[in-house]
């Protein structure tokens, strides 16, 4: 049966009745019959929409932010979201109206804040109004795996063109698009040390100093202008854009893995994990790791340090891998552990 009106002492009118099984008991907010009517027949629109498309088709993106918060008690990041979007209807919002609503509201932070304030909040708000649940994230892989200096010695000989890379990081533990930006004016082989700019959130920009062994691979590189590092086709890599923009090192990378006989477990980030389990092994100074690895923090090495067997440092050393750059001496006395969770051993 449809709606009806009923006015009030007041002179506002109300709407009242069960249309196709929904109840609706609310007021018109008006004193004019012909405005009541008209509202009367948009909820009876809204309500016969719903019924064939279902709820994500008719209701607005506030009106689905506010039935989200009063159900999961989540309200953090959603008000600037509410008022970019108002009462746009979620079955209207896509990936693209969301991924510019981030960058509208958010455009000077980092992708991973981008994606934390906006993309995420948005799409959980989408989600629940559409019935669906997103898929819970999986949990963080602690990664327990780091090269010994025999597996880093086989990776780079089977490395070809990338062999240079490779030493910088295990060299250096910068990250992937850190490396890959570096110009060669930022360069200063006599000093061994290169600048690299920040890459995420736990980093920041930070002189990356190195050994001999570096610089004799930097000094060998045929040019001497622009990135350092370049493609087989000897141009600039192409930086990834984002977290999820791949690894542009990654096919040569996993070509030279399977060459020195490494598995699935072994990727370009393990490499920065490596270089902070050597680092800890020659001088277990959180302060000297966290300025050398371009941490912000001094809590974030210990997701990356591993317990090397006793005296692996001296082996570090010895073949070559000075990783707080010239005339570091050996220091392994326990001033810093990292938590129990976090350690493994590699026994090479």
């Amino acid at each position: 049966m449809p709606l009806k009106l009923y006015k009030r002492p007041s002179g506002l009118y109300h709407i009242r009745g069960t249309f196709k099984g929904i109840r609706v008991d609310q007021s018109a907010g008006t004193r004019s019959r012909d405005i009541a009517e008209d509202e009367r027949l948009a909820i009876e629109s809204r309500i016969s929409k719903e019924s064939i498309h279902g709820r994500a088709a008719v209701v607005g993106f506030g009106e689905a932010a506010i039935d989200y918060m009063e159900e999961t008690g989540q309200r953090r990041f959603l008000a600037p979201l509410i008022t970019y979007f108002k009462d746009t209807p979620i079955a209207k919002i896509g990936r693209e109206d969301i991924e510019r609503a981030a960058r509208q509201l958010y455009p000077k932070v980092a992708p991973a804040t981008r994606r934390r304030q906006a993309i995420t909040p948005a799409r959980a708000v989408i989600s629940h109004a559409r019935g669906t649940r997103p898929q819970p994230r999986p949990k963080e892989v602690t990664r327990t795996r780091w090269l010994t200096v025999e597996e880093a010695d086989a990776l780079i000989l089977h490395a070809g063109r990338l062999a240079p890379l490779l030493t910088f990081f295990l060299n250096t533990g910068v990250r992937t698009s850190q490396a890959l930006a570096v110009d060669w004016s930022d360069v200063d082989l006599d000093a061994c040390r290169a600048w690299v700019g920040p890459a995420k959130m736990d980093t920041h920009g930070h002189w990356a100093h190195f050994g001999r062994r570096t610089r004799a691979a930097l000094a060998a590189l045929p040019h001497r202008e622009g990135a350092v590092f370049l493609t087989p086709k000897g141009k600039p890599y192409r930086l990834p854009k984002g977290e999820s923009g791949g690894n542009p090192i990654k096919r040569g990378f996993n070509q030279a893995k399977a060459k020195a006989g490494m598995g699935d477990d072994v990727t370009p980030h393990i490499l920065r994990h490596t270089w902070a389990t050597w680092a800890y092994a020659v001088n277990p100074d959180p302060y000297r790791i966290g300025e050398h690895g371009g941490w912000a923090t001094g809590e974030m090495p210990r997701r990356y340090v591993k317990l090397a067997p006793p005296g692996y440092g001296r082996k570090v050393i010895e073949a070559g891998w000075e990783l707080f750059g010239l005339e570091q001496p050996e220091n392994e006395s326990p001033q810093y552990l990292p938590s129990s969770s976090q350690t493994s051993r590699n026994v090479p």
